[in-house]
């Protein structure tokens, strides 16, 4: 344990005794450090810093961290012992499946020819079966039921005088 308290000092130990190169000439190193470029700097880097507390400021709020905490339990509860059991359990039997007769004889039924009747198909039906189509088949039929129980009846009582009944 105590190693580790040394770690930073032996690593940093090279850098601290090493002597940079001079580059350039030695008018620019004399010269004395231009401030003023430096302080536009640091102001711009101030008012973008700002700007960004502004827009984490307005994730700092109550309903922020209700959310998070909904998260983080939802995500406890989807993945606890048992979800995670089953979800390993599905797997494996989806894999059987495919792994086994499924596969090959779903493979033997889509064909190109399948799908473009399928698709035909799911398009039939959707300019069919529009809101106002639906509407008036449902109020057909529920016209109609009275009509088909009379029928009913009578179709039954023409039957049991036919056959005796």
């Amino acid at each position: 344990m105590r190693f580790f308290s040394f770690v930073p000092f032996l690593v940093l130990a090279p850098f601290a005794f090493a002597s940079p190169a001079v580059q350039g000439s030695q008018a620019e190193a004399a010269a004395p450090l231009d401030l003023t470029n430096r302080a536009v700097d640091l102001s711009g880097l101030l008012g973008t810093l700002t700007q960004d507390l502004g827009a984490i400021t307005s994730l700092l709020k109550p309903a922020t961290f209700t959310n998070i905490e909904s998260v983080i339990t939802h995500l406890a509860l989807l993945l606890d012992d048992k979800t995670t059991n089953q979800t390993k359990s599905l797997l494996n039997t989806a894999s059987t499946l495919l792994a086994g007769p499924l596969l090959p004889s779903l493979t033997s039924l889509i064909t190109p020819d399948f799908i473009t009747k399928i698709s035909g198909l799911i398009n039939n039906a959707n300019n069919l079966l529009t809101p106002t189509f639906v509407k008036q088949t449902t109020g057909l039929i529920n016209d109609v039921a009275p009509l088909i129980s009379a029928v009913a009846q009578l179709i039954g009582g023409l039957l049991s005088a036919i056959l005796g009944g």
